[in-house]
């Protein structure tokens, strides 16, 4: 059977439940199925993220939820939602320096599964037994044919109208993918005005630098594939020259993604699943769906290798439904460098822990 876990917090006087699609779709009805291609628990999570109801029902639920925890998030007394002036009518967008001590909130948003939906991509790769490359990656990337997940372009509006910035982290390429991105938001409804350079924090950004956005690393810098959480932390320890404004403050309070990667790598990359539950367990369980402003946020140090508590309140919403791929898959042992018969013992082997022993 295949069940969906719930989340339930507290929005004023309602209690809500958030419904988390299950890892790996298999259901007892198409075992034989699978047994003959492994890769067919990938197509039903496909099937599920391109044509279901329950998907785009998630994501309403998700992004809907998601306002309420940006406006309590930005209700905190550091900060000033009255610097930023967007005017839907001369699609203009301004920024002012904040008062001494206070800075602008900001949301940083993934991009691929939080904000574009990359199923088609994935279909293809399904369809066409063929496994993921760079090469192809960027040619769906720059056909910009990725489609919204539901209600995201509304979220992203919503929080610029409310004194809030958005910007993007992504391991897409700086370099390669921007541009097309960018033309690909704005088919989707994003208006142009709401994505200008400096809210783009993608691979290849050069963090050394006094504007990163415009400074790109060469693919063989050791630094090129830079961490999310230092990029977030950079936007949040950093003033920055923003179209001729000096010394604007922001603070990042509210981290959206569909990978538990996307929060806080500096601790989680290269972990196992287990390892990740126990961060969740011990450090930053009470951050996901956060909308109590005396909960800090976190920081993992990787110089200290040791967590440490903000000043400030942050909020992490993941977003559900994304079981095809993800660094989930990458901490489970060969899984991407195994196919057909020995994919599926190795999906039974990482299952044998969470499986039922049968009736007595």
């Amino acid at each position: 059977m295949n069940k969906l876990k719930r989340k339930y917090f507290m929005i004023g006087s309602y209690i809500v439940t958030l419904p988390i699609l299950s890892s790996v779709v298999m259901t007892s009805c198409v075992p034989s199925a699978i047994e003959e291609n492994s890769n067919n628990a990938a197509l039903l999570s496909n099937l599920w993220n391109s044509a279901s109801a329950e998907k785009d029902a998630t994501a309403l639920t998700t992004f809907n939820l998601s306002k309420e925890v940006y406006k309590q998030m930005s209700n905190q007394s550091i900060l000033e939602k009255d610097k930023v002036f967007w005017n839907k009518i001369n699609q203009s967008l301004k920024i002012k320096k904040q008062s001494e001590g206070k800075s602008i909130p900001v949301v940083f948003m993934d991009l691929d599964e939080t904000v574009l939906n990359n199923y088609a991509y994935q279909n293809w790769l399904a369809v066409s037994n063929k496994n993921y490359s760079s090469e192809t990656w960027t040619k769906w990337v720059n056909s910009e044919e990725g489609t919204e997940v539901k209600s995201s372009i509304n979220f992203i509006k919503d929080v610029w109208t409310n004194g809030g910035v958005v910007m993007f982290n992504s391991n897409r390429d700086m370099a390669d993918h921007k541009e097309s991105t960018k033309r690909n938001l704005v088919k989707l409804g994003l208006p142009i005005e709401l994505m200008p350079d400096w809210i783009w924090w993608m691979k290849g950004v050069d963090l050394s630098t006094t504007k990163p956005w415009n400074n790109i690393l060469e693919k063989s810098n050791i630094e090129y594939s830079s961490r999310k959480e230092e990029r977030m932390n950079l936007v949040s320890t950093k003033n920055f020259i923003i179209d001729s404004v000096n010394d604007v403050s922001f603070k990042v309070v509210m981290k959206v993604g569909d990978d538990f990667d996307d929060f806080n790598d500096n601790a989680t990359k290269k972990i196992t699943n287990s390892e990740k539950i126990e961060i969740l367990d011990k450090e930053t369980g009470k951050l996901f769906g956060n909308l109590d402003s005396n909960v800090k946020g976190k920081y993992y140090n990787p110089k200290t290798k040791m967590w440490e508590d903000l000043d400030y309140s942050e909020s992490y919403v993941l977003m559900g439904g994304n079981a095809s791929y993800g660094n989930f898959l990458s901490n489970i042992k060969d899984f991407f460098s195994s196919q057909g018969a020995k994919r599926f013992e190795i999906i039974k082997d990482a299952l044998k822990d969470f499986t039922w022993s049968g009736p007595k």
